[in-house]
């Protein structure tokens, strides 16, 4: 079985073209002029962290010009966090929909007034996390049961 199968899978599933390579998958969306643009791309020819797939995004909705609630219209919060879900398990990673999805993309495709108030978008993470380069953003294991990153979340004792 071919390695890219279940994302070749994963992408008609949920509607995305796709480029696939020995070394690279990218699934792709039309970008508001209607041209295929590589909006998430799996990379096996740079591996990190003893995965078999490095994530590497190329930007958000916003940065590529995908603009989903305008592209995709089908594209719903269920399906986008389905999506990404399935991804995540694939991968073995913890993707967030923040990180690749716009937040006025977010706000018109799931019809609310601002995306960080609504906790499909964060996935529960407060607003102020979301940028901490320290924070592990992965919450994931290898295959071969070693943690991705050494850092620990650190909770603040309540103050007495």
């Amino acid at each position: 079985m071919s390695e890219t199968r279940p994302f070749k899978k994963l992408a008609r599933k949920y509607g995305f073209k796709y480029r696939a390579t020995e070394n690279q998958f990218a699934f792709v969306a039309n970008n508001t002029d209607g041209e295929p643009t590589d909006w998430i791309t799996l990379d096996k020819s740079n591996l990190m962290f003893h995965h078999t797939w490095h994530l590497s995004c190329r930007g958000n909705t916003d940065q590529l010009n995908l603009w989903f609630y305008q592209t995709r219209k089908d594209l719903t919060p269920r399906k986008i966090i389905a999506f990404l879900k399935s991804l995540s398990l694939l991968l073995n990673y913890n993707i967030k929909v923040y990180r690749l999805i716009d937040p006025e993309d977010w706000q018109e495709i799931a019809k609310v007034n601002d995306a960080y108030d609504d906790v499909r978008y964060t996935m529960g993470e407060k607003s102020w996390c979301m940028g901490d380069m320290w924070r592990c953003k992965t919450q994931a294991k290898r295959p071969c049961g070693v943690d991705k990153c050494e850092c620990v979340e650190v909770k603040k004792n309540d103050a007495k």
